[in-house]
């Protein structure tokens, strides 16, 4: 929940600018400060969590006051999603997208292999499950972005 209002900002304001940007070095800067500014509110949230686990937990219900150390799995998976989730907005308003399909492969290759190392008994072993999971969305997002950048060409006129 905390990052719907993040993803409505991006969606309906930073993403959009994105887009519509044509200079290279200006393309550059909107995509580090983007990146950049979900990455610092990722690790505020993160410490967040870190520094007061009890706050966050109680949101949740007095079942949950124990997991502290799933919380932080937790809000990891959920940074790294939003991380993934962003970099693939500003890729897709780019059409820097040649190459998504990978993300099912890679995703199911990168879950098959985790399957014999994971504790599917315990909530830490699900959520450290998901949180590998996602990486290799992330990674794919940043190799898209890399090579969408490095083929840009600004729109003539």
């Amino acid at each position: 929940m905390i990052f719907t209002v993040l993803t409505n900002l991006l969606i309906n304001i930073f993403v959009p600018a994105f887009a519509r940007c044509q200079g290279k070095r200006k393309l550059r800067y909107l995509y580090a400060a983007i990146a950049g500014g979900v990455i610092l509110f990722s690790a505020i949230v993160l410490g967040g969590a870190a520094l007061f686990p009890d706050q966050f937990l109680f949101v949740l219900g007095n079942r949950y006051t124990h997991l502290h150390r799933e919380l932080l799995l937790m809000v990891g998976v959920a940074v790294i999603t939003a991380l993934s989730g962003t970099l693939w907005l500003l890729n897709a308003s780019k059409a820097w997208i040649t190459g998504a399909w990978l993300y099912i492969p890679l995703t199911l290759a990168t879950q098959i292999a985790l399957i014999p190392f994971t504790d599917f008994s315990s909530v830490a072993g699900v959520l450290i499950f998901n949180l590998i999971s996602a990486v290799p969305s992330l990674l794919l997002n940043l190799a898209l972005s890399y090579r969408g950048f490095r083929t840009f060409a600004p729109a003539a006129g």
